[in-house]
């Protein structure tokens, strides 16, 4: 931030000075700093001009500034960003203020009060000489693409960031709730899935023990039918020739 204060005697002070740049814009803040009374008067009603001339063009602006609601050190603070209007000329601008005031009194007499500060010179840095030979509005389609690129950069940074922070890598049962949830990161994503709910609902439960035991009983049952029906194979006799003769040999 630039600071300027007003004194008493109507002068401008830089209290604080910082280099500004040749086509700066809104990076940087110019504060002006008020004492809250004058002669009397309430300096906070005012309404306060800044009124400044161009170094190259000699183009004459005014700004209305606007009173800030917090103070600085017990001064009043009006703050005015530096924008493009006041950097676009390089080398020494002429400002200073003026309080126009609006005082009525019991009987509807008003009184115009006007106070106004003495010359301040605001000194901006022309560019280095690589860019002053670019033309303006090709700085300034340069710079817009810059900006456009960092949007989108960032963008897709917040996009990234998104994606990998609602990415599924596990999925949670809770034994009190008796659910099923899918999760990121362990936080829980979607909608829980009750399993009793899904059990109440008919979902075959296989015993593959059970069916196991089954089977085997099955097949021992019918060995046994194949032997009461006098199967011929020879595999229901005890006699060892009756194996031997079944017997290749190589």
């Amino acid at each position: 931030m630039y600071v300027i204060l007003v004194e008493n005697d109507n002068s401008l002070y830089g209290s604080k000075k910082e280099r500004i740049m040749q086509k700066e814009k809104l990076f940087n803040k110019l504060w002006f700093l008020v004492a809250p009374h004058y002669n009397g008067y309430d300096m906070s009603q005012c309404t306060v001009t800044m009124r400044y001339m161009l170094p190259i063009s000699k183009e004459f602006k005014t700004e209305i500034l606007e009173l800030s609601e917090d103070r600085y050190e017990e001064h009043l603070k009006y703050v005015l960003p530096i924008d493009t209007d006041l950097t676009k000329e390089w080398g020494d601008i002429q400002l200073n203020l003026t309080f126009t005031l609006l005082d009525v009194d019991d009987a509807g007499n008003i009184t115009q009060r006007v106070r106004k500060t003495d010359d301040y010179i605001l000194s901006i840095t022309q560019l280095p000489n690589w860019d002053a030979v670019i033309p303006d509005p090709a700085l300034s389609a340069l710079d817009q693409r810059i900006l456009k690129q960092d949007a989108q950069i960032r963008a897709l940074a917040d996009l990234a960031n998104t994606i990998e922070n609602s990415k599924v890598d596990n999925i949670v049962y809770n034994d009190v709730e008796e659910t099923l949830q899918l999760s990121a990161k362990g936080v829980g994503i979607g909608d829980k899935v009750s399993v009793r709910d899904m059990l109440d609902d008919g979902i075959p439960v296989v015993d593959l023990d059970t069916d196991s035991e089954n089977n085997s009983n099955n097949n021992g049952n019918n060995s046994d039918n194949n032997h009461n029906n006098g199967c011929n194979c020879g595999c229901g006799d005890n006699d060892d020739t009756a194996y031997e003769d079944n017997v290749v040999e190589f």
